[in-house]
């Protein structure tokens, strides 16, 4: 791979100081610039990453801990220009994170919504000024608008359920990838993974089969269902013990009144809107004992349990 056709970039932030490779629009991985520890992504090699980088590495005075004998000696020294990161990548996969307890609602999509809108501003300032007041549809107000859902509910959940024996957990980061559980409620009747899914002025859709968001289609049940069952495998696995998981879907459509419409209910997953999110929960029978509560808990909040 030549040099010219891979590209180096540099991300500083919560203490960490490392170097993304790309090559095009693949994405060959990172380098840690204190230990010099290669990152290889998916399908990729060490050897690929190392020569990929190898030429971009900057010299002595930029970033002197590159060069260590996991890397070759830099062989051209330029200075590698600060720029947003180019992969996504979350705040709770970033911060070293020992409790996931302190992670807050939210946290992970309001992350990505300043990385986009950090992209933006190095594109062009004025652009991204134009479209935070006009509030246009892009990546950024996206994830803007996801987090202050997260937020909300995450904080209502905490309020109305807390006091009654229910335990939840936040952006809780899963895997490698990126992925994350926007919030996990453990409590007196059971253990939920709710995603929340917010379309101010929109109209929802829900069928046996389906959710559709202002007449189109999406693939919200399949995920949540993926989301529940996956979070069950790595809970049973960690816990020792046989962990059922059922999903659960906000819907919030920013209105008082929900413009949400329940046709048939899907058999999977559960479909709640903004009147019935909190009550749904406080109205299942009991499943699970105090201390049985507390022991999931304790270990759902240990990063470990979801690194796989």
């Amino acid at each position: 791979m030549g040099s010219e056709q891979s590209t180096v970039r540099r991300w500083q932030r919560h203490g960490h100081d490392r170097w993304y490779v790309s090559s095009g629009e693949r994405k060959l991985g990172w380098i840690d610039a204190r230990s010099g520890e290669l990152h290889p992504g998916e399908d990729v090699s060490v050897e690929e990453l190392r020569a990929a980088a190898g030429s971009h590495l900057p010299g002595p005075g930029v970033a002197p801990e590159l060069a260590g004998p996991d890397l070759p000696a830099p062989r051209v020294s330029i200075a590698v220009p600060v720029l947003p990161l180019p992969v996504p990548v979350t705040a709770a996969q970033l911060a070293p994170v020992r409790d996931l307890a302190e992670i807050r609602p939210g946290q992970a999509a309001r992350e990505r919504a300043d990385q986009e809108l950090r992209a933006q501003r190095a594109r062009s300032r004025f652009r991204s000024m134009l479209a935070r007041v006009s509030d246009a549809k892009t990546d950024e107000r996206a994830w803007r608008v996801g987090a202050a859902a997260e937020e909300k509910v995450g904080a209502k959940l905490e309020a109305k359920l807390g006091s009654r024996g229910w335990r939840v957990l936040h952006s809780i980061p899963v895997g490698e990838k990126g992925a994350d559980i926007d919030h996990l409620l453990i409590g007196p009747g059971g253990v939920f993974t709710i995603n929340t899914k917010s379309h101010p002025g929109k109209s929802i859709t829900v069928t046996k089969a389906s959710v559709r968001v202002g007449g189109f289609s999406t693939r919200y049940l399949p995920k949540a269902r993926y989301e529940a069952e996956r979070a069950a495998r790595l809970l049973t696995l960690a816990a020792g013990e046989l962990v059922q998981v059922r999903a659960c879907l906000v819907l919030l459509t920013g209105t008082l009144i929900p413009q949400v419409t329940y046709r048939e209910l899907p058999d999977a997953v559960v479909p709640l809107d903004r009147t019935d999110y909190v009550s749904w929960f406080r109205q299942r029978p009991v499943a699970l004992d105090p201390s049985r509560v507390e022991r999931l808990y304790e270990v759902a909040r240990k990063p470990a349990t979801w690194g796989g």
